[in-house]
């Protein structure tokens, strides 16, 4: 007896604290899910500086999409940022330092892989969505 209600107890805690019960958070995480909306973790690889990491923000926008990303420089607009929903694409420009870079990558789950092409050069660049 006193494990059956040590099981219930423990049920009913788990039931409690359940993120499926969180409605207005759920729905709002799932509904992103599809989108590139939300922050992401980025790092962009082997370029002849090093690697560079920090946050890329996609918000929605009167006509589409806006992304940030902060830099070891500050904050970077990312000009004519696209999403392609059917591909599962995103790509845009920006101009880091004097220079005019390009991105585009590919979105799967809760993970964004691609390039940042300067100059000829192309760099991997990756991404994780944050929590």
């Amino acid at each position: 007896m006193k494990a059956l209600s040590l099981a219930l107890v423990v049920l009913m805690v788990a039931g409690c604290v359940s993120p499926a019960r969180n409605g207005a958070a759920t729905s709002a995480v799932a509904s992103e899910v599809g989108t590139p909306v939300g922050n992401w973790d980025y790092e962009v690889l082997n370029t002849p500086q090093g690697n560079f990491s920090g946050v890329m923000s996609i918000t929605s926008a009167a006509a589409g999409y806006a992304a940030k990303m902060s830099t070891p420089v500050g904050e970077v607009a990312i000009n004519q940022f696209s999403w392609d929903g059917s591909g599962r694409k995103v790509a845009g420009v920006f101009s880091f330092t004097g220079f005019q870079v390009q991105f585009d990558a590919s979105l799967a789950g809760r993970e964004m892989t691609g390039y940042m092409s300067v100059d000829g050069m192309q760099f991997p660049f990756k991404a994780t969505r944050k929590a």
